[in-house]
């Protein structure tokens, strides 16, 4: 009863969406911002000016690499006191992005629910990555270490790519 009752509000907020956007939603599907502006609902996400005040915000520490190639930080947000993400683009306005997260406990965190065609394990550091992708790419990284979950979410990059970025993070 209760899949049914959380269906059925599913679709209730997919059909108050749609209404409160005109009857129609961006064909790209939009960004989380834009949608949740459309549908009328506040962003659960808190933009946050450094690293350290989304620590300070969540307590707990989230280290990342300074550039991730030529991609830099250009965000770093937090969802209550539990997760701290990070955006890195070339510049704002670019569309491309990696986005990493850490957050409590041992769940997937990355919000991809994509699947992907390859998945594999692999050991970096003294993780257990689950690495996931397509035409041997990587799109999607998760590992949890301790009492945390960690996500990389990229746009097709190298496992050696990948590796780098995890290997920076902690």
């Amino acid at each position: 009863m209760m899949k049914v009752s959380n269906f059925v509000m599913t679709l209730i907020c997919i059909a108050a969406a749609v209404s409160l956007t005109g009857g129609t939603l961006p064909e790209d599907g939009g960004s989380a911002p834009e949608l949740y502006a459309q549908a009328g609902m506040p962003n659960p996400w808190t933009d946050q000016q450094t690293m350290e005040d989304a620590q300070l915000a969540v307590g707990f520490s989230f280290q990342t690499p300074k550039t991730i190639g030529t991609l830099k930080t250009v965000c770093v947000q937090t969802l209550d006191a539990d997760i701290i993400q990070v955006f890195y683009r070339e510049t704002e306005d670019s569309e491309e992005h990696v986005l990493l997260r850490k957050g409590f406990g041992n769940e997937d965190i990355s919000g991809d629910y994509n699947v992907y065609s390859q998945s594999a394990v692999k050991t970096v550091g003294s993780y257990q990555v689950t690495l996931q992708g397509d035409d041997d790419r990587v799109m999607l990284a998760t590992w949890v270490s301790g009492r945390f979950s960690y996500a990389v979410c990229a746009p097709a990059m190298t496992v050696e790519e990948v590796e780098a970025i995890v290997a920076a993070m902690k």
